[in-house]
């Protein structure tokens, strides 16, 4: 539940391999941890392969001279594929490819970081020499400019419901739609700047989040009691505002 910080890798590859993929961390991030023979007695995979890419990942890990090591996070790809950390991602990362066909470690040197709150990049694979090149942030606005206008047709579908509730009609409901437009593009354009810049951490986030979303309700209050005039609804315009931006806004974090 809730916005998630995540980095997206996109592979182009020259063969249709089998390979697992991993980000090597110089520190422990959250769940994700150094592999500790005491700890890590009962790990659990979905086949013998996952298996074996952990166990070449780890073993790589120990042997490696390196003050970045494996946090015990891979997924499988074939081909041109795209891997996707979900949850509390590295802040610095290195590229780490297990190729399942040769049964061969790729191991990028070069240092990446989450620079957004989620973080695109793509890259290419050459089997053949064994290396991983043209590594370039690829930040997705087409996805992002999608899931905001997602993000506005819900709330003020939402928002339009709450006001049929309080029982506004006509001119009012029309004013309620323009308003919502105008104040959750400003919204969420301002979100979008503090998470491409706060990176994969949330707390900022949520910090300037909920002074934002008051400044909302504030001016929309405001908007709403100096354009809509008929006096049966003057009394129930803040209530309205209030109820109707919480309910978008736990509706906002669910789905993002």
């Amino acid at each position: 539940m809730g916005p998630k910080p995540f980095v997206e890798i996109e592979f182009s590859t020259n063969k249709d391999y089998t390979y697992y993929v991993t980000l090597f961390s110089n520190k422990e991030s959250g769940p994700w941890q150094k592999y500790n023979e005491e700890y890590n007695q009962n790990v659990e995979f979905e086949d013998e392969n996952e298996k074996i890419a952990w166990e070449k990942f780890v073993n790589y890990s120990e042997n490696n001279n390196d003050e970045f090591f494996y946090i015990q996070y891979q997924e499988k790809l074939q081909g041109d594929d795209t891997f996707v950390w979900k949850y509390m991602p590295p802040s610095n990362f290195k590229i780490v490819i297990y190729i399942l066909d040769t049964d061969e470690i790729i191991y990028n040197d070069n240092i990446y970081q989450t620079y957004a709150f989620q973080s695109y990049y793509q890259a290419e694979i050459d089997f053949a020499l064994g290396t991983i090149f043209n590594i370039e942030k690829n930040y997705n606005y087409g996805k992002e400019i999608l899931a905001l206008i997602i993000r506005l047709i819900i709330t003020i579908l939402v928002e339009l419901a709450i006001a049929l509730l309080f029982k506004f009609r006509g001119k009012a409901l029309v004013i309620v739609s323009i308003i919502n437009f105008v104040t959750q593009i400003l919204l969420n354009i301002a979100l979008y700047i503090i998470c491409y810049y706060q990176g994969t951490w949330i707390f900022p986030l949520i910090l300037y989040y909920i002074p934002l979303e008051l400044l909302v309700i504030i001016l929309e209050a405001i908007l709403y009691y100096l354009l809509i005039h008929k006096d049966d609804y003057k009394g129930s315009l803040l209530l309205y505002t209030i109820i109707a931006n919480v309910i978008t806004t736990i509706l906002t974090f669910i789905i993002i």
